[in-house]
């Protein structure tokens, strides 16, 4: 038996209207409760069978982040690197009509320990209460892919060869010298690696499991080629949320946070002349709220890290000449 009510507004115009402007009423939830009688497991040397039934209950929301207001914030600065090869440096390929060769993304563990891959010095840069290290990268394979996973282990995919196999490595963040692990995969440039449960997704297709820990980040199914574009979150709990973006949001790959939130950010043009890079955090309850970014990311990869604590990016400050690691605010933190 299923019973379901609708409670809020759905995205009809005669809905809208009832809305009103304001649209005091952003979401939409619907409840389904469905009784599945199932047959009990038994053991096989019992003579008996009892059926059992279990209720399972799914709760679908409907939000809309497409209206989310934007906010401003000053960054905080973590790290001020010169450029260059020495200590506490990081490199920039010299060229003047090419994509020049960059760091990644800082990574940041739970110790507030800074992971850089320099690839440019082939080497990770870390940064630990202020004080800077490095350690070589291994001597064969070219990184395509980097994230932090739980307990503070670092995943790294390296590629060795044209056609796309590689090598999935794991290092504990407080040593990059000694891996903990390398599993052969396909590694394409640029490839992305995602968690969920007690595995480390690589591009949405292969699944590797993971060292040690365990995600309790929500999956996060985007549909960026409908209109307006649509994301999908199921949680832990079997709860599902489904948000309605705006065409003038652009987004790039969303991902989900530990403390059960999703981020993504883009170009958010909003039929704008001067285009605007903004991050956008959709919270379990249903609220969003969108943070400017002034400039995005400078990194190889165009990424944020992206934790409870805020957004961190890797800016090149022309004007000082320094490759600036700077951390924002998670746009609900903003008051």
């Amino acid at each position: 038996m299923v019973t379901s009510a609708v409670s809020a507004c759905s995205n009809d115009e005669a809905s809208r209207e009832h809305c009103g402007a304001g649209a005091s009423c952003p979401t939409t939830t619907i409840s389904i409760a469905s009784a599945t009688t199932l047959p009990a497991t038994t053991p096989t040397n019992s003579s008996s069978s009892v059926a059992t039934t279990s209720t399972v209950v799914q709760v679908l929301h409907e939000w809309d982040a497409s209206k989310a207001p934007v906010r401003r914030a000053t960054p905080e600065i973590l790290y001020s690197a010169g450029i260059g090869a020495g200590s506490g440096q990081f490199g920039i390929e010299q060229c003047h009509e090419c994509d020049p060769a960059r760091p990644w993304s800082p990574l940041i563990d739970s110790t507030g320990r800074i992971v850089v891959a320099d690839t440019v010095n082939h080497r990770w840069a870390t940064v630990d209460n202020g004080t800077f290290s490095n350690v070589p990268f291994p001597p064969k394979g070219t990184i395509t892919g980097l994230a932090l996973g739980p307990d503070d282990i670092v995943y790294v995919l390296y590629a060795d060869a044209l056609d796309g196999s590689g090598r999935l490595v794991a290092y504990a963040s407080s040593n990059l010298r000694v891996p903990l692990r390398s599993t052969p995969v396909v590694a394409p440039l640029f490839s992305r690696l995602t968690f969920a449960a007690d595995m480390v997704i690589v591009n949405d297709g292969q699944s590797v499991p993971l060292v040690k820990g365990r995600s309790h980040t929500p999956t996060v199914t985007p549909a960026f080629n409908v209109n307006p574009p649509t994301l999908t979150v199921s949680y832990e709990n079997g709860d599902t949320a489904h948000w309605l973006l705006s065409t003038s949001q652009a987004p790039l790959v969303p991902i989900g946070l530990e403390d059960q939130s999703v981020f993504f950010s883009g170009v958010d043009d909003g039929y704008s002349r001067i285009p605007r890079f903004v991050g956008y955090e959709l919270t379990a309850n249903g609220h969003a709220v969108g943070i400017e970014i002034p400039g995005g990311s400078d990194a190889l990869n165009s990424g944020l890290f992206v934790d409870t604590h805020g957004i961190v990016r890797l800016r090149h400050d022309l004007g000082t000449k320094h490759w600036l690691i700077e951390r924002f605010p998670l746009p609900s933190a903003i008051t």
